[in-house]
């Protein structure tokens, strides 16, 4: 039997290369019966079919029109479908709770697959009934395109490895900038160089990369998945540009009218990190000591208080670390815990930070797991 599939963001750029590999590789064990964009959508239980998908995703057919409520559409689903479907969510919308939720909760659906970070940033307890069904809900590509940081977290949580720090790069484009500079383009070069359409590294508007709060969100779903009881407010963002370089409701144009204006900022801070035999770069971190590091500090308290730090910034860290040695796009993840991976002898792992084939494959492995948990139910 094929796995059926709806793919809320078709027309997104993931969305359009997820289409066209479902199509071109996946053939023989999966169908799309759905597609869906922020105004459109197009369903047939019997399946869409190769030109249909295609043109939808490529924005050449219109489908239905709706307000972006996916509940007629979940409806429809529930009524026509004879057998379960998959769903995957590669938008970057925040209104997508209702329907991750649905999904979950609902028998009938086989589960969800998302690079959609937003539903798993929210209150804890969304959070908690998202993720609550490992199986059902495949949310691996929200971190690092699903190259295996939050596999390692979720190991060493279920094994009861006390995860004592994480850290990484998760930001392809910050890991561009901070590479490029390193070897002398000076910060509004090569800000320049990868907003252009050959590179297309950064958002539209480059401010949202700059800012440093998708870097936050990618560490506190690893802290929750670390059993942290965190909120986005607990998580300290220092955006890669000093804060005054974001004027209050100022235009695009403005901002980058000024960006020449931080390159002495940048030089100054490389030349004092080549100093002191280190380099640049930005990095989110989670560290948090054990009860036994505590009580060898003298720590009476009881019960003995675990703090926490949560943070996200441009940081110095030596050369010889693989963070700091990252090229290009690429990504990398650090973890420490008690005793698989403890100081010294931590895991990490590297891989690409900004790719849309990486991203739209590693979705079709959550489809993958969501057609072996449906196997083993």
């Amino acid at each position: 039997m094929k796995q059926d599939v709806v793919i809320f963001g078709a027309t997104g750029k993931v969305g359009k290369i997820l289409v066209d590999q479902i199509l071109d590789k996946d053939a023989d064990k999966r169908r799309i019966t759905g597609v869906v964009s922020s105004q459109n959508w197009l369903y047939d239980p019997n399946g869409l079919g190769y030109k249909l998908a295609l043109d939808f995703s490529g924005g050449v057919v219109d489908g239905y029109s709706y307000g972006g409520d996916h509940s007629m559409l979940l409806d429809e689903i529930r009524k026509l479908q004879k057998v379960p479907t998959s769903f995957v969510d590669v938008t970057a919308s925040t209104d997508m709770i209702p329907t991750h939720l649905r999904v979950v909760g609902d028998s009938f659906y086989d589960g969800m697959v998302t690079a959609n970070k937003n539903p798993l940033v929210k209150d804890i307890e969304t959070f908690e009934k998202l993720t609550a069904n490992n199986g059902k809900y495949q949310f691996q590509c929200s971190v690092m395109a699903g190259a295996g940081a939050i596999e390692k977290v979720d190991e060493a949580y279920e094994l009861g490895d006390e995860v004592k720090e994480i850290s990484g790069c998760f930001s392809g484009t910050l890991a561009y900038l901070c590479d490029q500079m390193r070897k002398g383009k000076k910060f509004s070069e090569a800000l320049f160089d990868a907003r252009s359409p050959e590179r297309g590294y950064t958002e539209p508007d480059e401010r949202d990369d700059l800012w440093g709060f998708d870097v936050g969100r990618k560490l506190l779903i690893l802290a929750r998945r670390a059993g942290k009881k965190v909120n986005l407010e607990d998580v300290n963002i220092s955006p890669f540009l000093p804060n005054m370089a974001f004027g209050k409701e100022e235009s695009l144009e403005k901002f980058r009218g000024k960006l020449q204006t931080y390159d002495v900022y940048f030089e100054e801070r490389i030349k004092l990190a080549e100093s002191e035999g280190k380099t640049i770069q930005y990095i989110a971190k989670m560290s948090t000591p054990s009860v036994d590091d505590l009580l060898e500090k003298g720590v009476s308290e009881i019960p003995i208080p675990i703090p926490m730090s949560l943070e996200v910034g441009l940081k110095k860290i030596p050369k010889s670390h693989l963070l700091g040695g990252l090229e290009g796009t690429l990504n990398g993840f650090e973890i420490i815990t008690k005793e698989r991976y403890p100081k010294g002898s931590s895991l990490v792992i590297t891989a690409s930070g900004a790719g849309l084939k990486v991203t739209a494959g590693n979705v079709r492995v959550g489809l993958n797991n969501l057609m072996r948990y449906d196997r083993r139910t």
